[in-house]
């Protein structure tokens, strides 16, 4: 749905075993326009890929999304010369090049930083693949804390140059 469809900016899943009887959750950041297009293409995705009858979603006035509010999603190009100046930066502190991700959630608010002051905006995330993000049991690992704080250091230094 975010990749070949376009219809969302982020998307993540996880399982939330506090509530009974257990409740898996997709998370979609979608624009409000985009709001019931995604919703039944996510229908469709569940259906599809978990075997299960339609009617398993939810009857008639139900609905399976729910907006939590927010800003419309926001991206900088990947050539400009902050975003480069991010991934030059964290690749000297991790040893290997950064994954870029044009378009991902985040901490925001980046769309008024992005369209109305015309700054770029990169989130050099710190996760790693069990983090579980958004999740009851979200984590980070304090290495990956210390060297996050390495990069940022690094980064500042360099764009004061």
């Amino acid at each position: 749905l975010r990749d070949k469809q376009a219809l969302a900016y982020t998307a993540n899943a996880f399982y939330d075993a506090v509530r009974e009887p257990g409740a898996l959750i997709f998370y979609l950041g979608t624009a409000p326009e985009n709001a019931a297009r995604t919703e039944e293409a996510l229908g469709k995705e569940i259906v599809a890929g978990f075997a299960v009858e339609p009617e398993i979603l939810g009857g008639a006035g139900d609905d399976i999304i729910t907006d939590l509010g927010g800003d419309p999603p926001a991206r900088t190009d990947p050539d400009e010369p902050f975003i480069q100046l991010v991934m030059k930066t964290s690749e000297e502190v991790y040893e290997m090049p950064m994954q870029l991700v044009p378009m991902v959630g985040g901490s925001g608010p980046s769309y008024p930083f992005v369209h109305d002051l015309k700054l770029p905006v990169a989130t050099a995330g710190l996760g790693y693949p069990d983090t579980r993000a958004h999740a009851p049991n979200e984590n980070i690992r304090i290495d990956l804390y210390l060297k996050h704080a390495q990069h940022m250091a690094r980064l500042i230094k360099e764009f004061a140059r």
